[in-house]
């Protein structure tokens, strides 16, 4: 039995990354490993990440020198990453034993012996108090895809190939069923895009909502990312059963068309607010997250600005920078609309708990 070491150096954890630790955490566990508390205990050091900052090559850098430096040849390093973009300093290591990339799981079977693929550890297997917030226990998570795709969709460059990436039906059904038979009715249905589900073997996600309705109905749901094109596109087909959607995270990443049309995104100002619109003349008890750009090159203070006219459409924002290191004299206004327009929306944290907890 080997020692497993394992350090997740992420900064605030997506649930599609967190669902991933956890399920690797449970695959070397299930393979006859033994995950120990503290660093020094361990054989191999498996140091996770995932996302695209430069803040966190330096940690990967930081921690695996230290390591190295501490221990130098008594432990084998071994990064398993989604860092795209900021690569190159931590590829060339040279005392990392071996560099696994997200996608290639597969990679550690050459390194630890392997009853259990990591392909074939469901969902019911997991420890869930890694991935929902411990107060959440009868919260449960199903993954929509075999693989993790990166999130940036509108950004070609950092998109991977989509093919078969998809779940069959019966085995996400089959994961259904185990899951509300045991008293699960809260769900979290993930994938860097819930609504193109099936969409890369010629099924469709509404096929596969409306069976788990036929199941049981008595369930909510909460989708964690869905593109706003391919809602607008399935919502007619999930209309009359949307109100199991209980929380939906659908970032519109703006709400002007120059800006929309600027990221190539196929959606206008007005495809927006008529879908929540309908969403909520549907459902009354939705509730719908978004998030919005700053710090576009291309983007003005009065393009920034035109957000305001749409604080309430949402009922929580947050605000992420397009690009951290870009700065220009319009800023600090920027800065500050932004520090005015989070007032207006339930802070996230207070949602982590409050929101999920009103849940009927």
């Amino acid at each position: 039995m080997k020692k497993i070491f394992f350090k997740d150096l992420s900064f605030d954890l997506t649930r599609e990354w967190a669902l991933l630790r956890a399920k690797i955490k449970r695959y070397l566990e299930l393979n006859w490993n033994e995950l120990v508390t503290y660093e020094e205990q361990g054989d191999y050091i498996v140091i996770s990440t995932f996302w695209y900052f430069t803040d966190l090559e330096k940690r990967v850098l930081d921690y695996s020198s230290y390591i190295f430096d501490k221990y130098k040849d008594s432990k084998k390093i071994i990064i398993y990453w989604q860092l795209v973009g900021t690569s190159k300093n931590i590829s060339s290591l040279p005392y990392v034993y071996k560099f696994i990339w997200v996608n290639k799981e597969a990679e550690f079977e050459k390194i630890f012996w392997t009853k259990i693929q990591f392909s074939d550890i469901l969902s019911s297997q997991i420890n869930h108090n890694e991935i929902v917030y411990p107060d959440q226990d009868r919260i449960i998570s199903i993954n929509l895809t075999q693989k993790i795709i990166t999130p940036c969709s509108y950004e070609k460059k950092y998109t991977q190939d989509r093919k078969s990436s998809s779940k069959a039906l019966k085995d996400v059904l089959d994961e259904f069923k185990f899951i509300v038979n045991r008293w699960y009715y809260k769900i979290l249905l993930m994938w860097d895009d819930v609504f193109w589900y099936w969409n890369d073997i010629w099924y469709t996600f509404d096929e596969l909502y409306n069976k788990m309705c036929e199941i049981n109905w008595y369930y909510s749901l909460i989708v964690d990312y869905a593109n706003i094109s391919n809602v607008i596109k399935f919502f007619p087909k999930i209309k009359d059963n949307f109100n199991k959607i209980k929380f939906i995270f659908m970032p519109s990443k703006s709400l002007n068309n120059k800006v929309l049309e600027s990221l190539n995104l196929d959606y206008k100002e007005n495809d927006i607010v008529n879908l929540i619109k309908q969403m909520r003349e549907t459902s009354d008890k939705i509730s719908i997250k978004n998030f919005l750009f700053y710090r576009i090159p291309w983007e003005t203070y009065d393009d920034f600005k035109y957000n305001i006219n749409y604080t309430n459409l949402y009922d929580m924002t947050y605000f992420w920078q397009y690009d951290k290191t870009y700065k220009d004299n319009e800023i600090e206004k920027k800065e500050k609309l932004i520090e005015k327009l989070r007032k207006n929306y339930i802070d996230s944290y207070r949602w982590k708990k409050d929101f999920i907890d009103s849940f009927e």
